[in-house]
């Protein structure tokens, strides 16, 4: 169990993978004494489409193109490096946010053993939930996000007195051969023998959280290849993750069924129209028929939201993605049926994280490396 909210810095060169739904990350943040990592290097390459429909071939394109990746990093020759981070997406992992309490009749001082206690419980029964006859769970991540004491937050609780502590802990599991064919691809190319495996999740929030410290409460959308993803952010904590299967590629294979044509082709009319480059005639086709679409991602979502949300909060929307049609899709969130939604705009500027990471903002305007570049700098230990 760590603290989210802490970190190290160590000597030499910070590798940032991230293993994504529609996408392979790599980045190479260089150690120059300043307080903050530079982003020197980093490449993001999409998956095959439509690969995600034969898990296992998926599995087989995400480990050719992080093949891929690799080869471009070792040209650097960059020596011991201080770490090796590997950042998973949905696909690959599960996840959830749980606020832990415990309760006395008279003030009570809190230690690290009741903290683990706490903790150690919660983790057991992360792992009874998830366990299956089909896959050896392995622990990804046990991070405490926040931590209160009588309502108050307290980022050192260690010794002070209470008659309540809550605890908000994040787990992350996953199959243990994932772990173990990404560690033998990417150990022996980077003459590293322990990466570090991490929900995206995590760091989606960390960093989203940190971009918009005016911001206590609001809904975060992942749109990624297969998925929608949504983490409930409340009081600057995670109140709940939940995703729902319709992400870009799920609708541009809809469509092409729909319209008779190769996915591939309609999922780059899809950019074009993102971009703004479609065509008029082409772009009426299209909108007639992504119309019912767009209401079915609508109802997922507000189902998703049911069990999240509580009356009256009309918390903001935050959406990210890895290109133009993913944060276009999250704009739909805007016309959903909800008075949240309608009358919080979403926020897809990614001056929200460059703001923040001045050493990696000439470089790249890309919202996942910004991401990754700023959980490396800010949270990794």
């Amino acid at each position: 169990m760590s603290p989210l909210f802490q970190s190290k810095i160590k000597n030499g060169p910070l590798i940032v993978l991230e293993i994504g739904g529609g996408s392979v990350s790599a980045l190479v943040l260089a150690d120059e004494g300043l307080p903050e990592r530079s982003l020197v290097w980093s490449r993001r390459e999409p998956l095959a489409f439509g690969s995600h429909e034969d898990f296992s071939q998926y599995f087989r394109d995400t480990l050719k193109v992080l093949d891929s990746l690799l080869n471009q990093i070792n040209h650097f020759h960059l020596g011991e490096m201080a770490a090796v981070h590997c950042l998973l997406a949905s696909p690959w992992h599960v996840a959830e946010s749980r606020i832990l309490t415990a309760n006395w009749p008279q003030p009570l001082s809190v230690t690290p053993k009741i903290i683990a206690n706490m903790t150690a419980q919660n983790l057991a029964r992360h792992q009874a939930r998830f366990k299956s006859d089909d896959f050896e769970l392995a622990l990804i991540d046990d991070v405490i996000v926040k931590t209160e004491l009588d309502g108050r937050v307290s980022s050192n609780v260690d010794g002070q007195k209470a008659s309540q502590l809550a605890i908000t802990h994040f787990t992350s599991s996953t199959d243990r051969r994932i772990l173990q064919k990404l560690r033998e691809k990417i150990s022996p190319r980077l003459h590293y023998q322990d990466p570090r495996f991490h929900s995206n999740l995590l760091s989606n929030f960390a960093v989203t959280k940190a971009a918009l410290p005016n911001r206590e409460s609001f809904i975060l959308l992942d749109v990624s290849g297969e998925l929608t993803d949504v983490t409930v952010v409340y009081n600057d904590s995670i109140r709940g993750l939940a995703s729902f299967p319709m992400g870009k590629y799920t609708i541009a294979r809809m469509l092409a069924e729909k319209l008779g044509s190769n996915p591939s082709e309609i999922y780059s009319s899809l950019k074009l129209k993102a971009e703004k480059m479609l065509d008029l005639k082409h772009e009426r086709v299209l909108d007639r028929a992504l119309e019912p679409l767009r209401l079915e991602w609508q109802y997922l979502l507000a189902e998703t939201l049911k069990p999240l949300e509580r009356p009256g909060e009309h918390l903001p929307v935050v959406v990210i993605g890895d290109d133009t049609i993913s944060l276009t899709i999250g704009e739909w969130a805007k016309s959903s049926a909800t008075d949240r939604l309608v009358t919080h705009p979403t926020v897809t500027d990614h001056d929200y994280y460059a703001d923040l990471c001045h050493n990696c903002r000439p470089q790249t305007k890309d919202v996942p490396i910004l991401i990754s570049s700023l959980f490396a700098n800010k949270f990794l230990i």
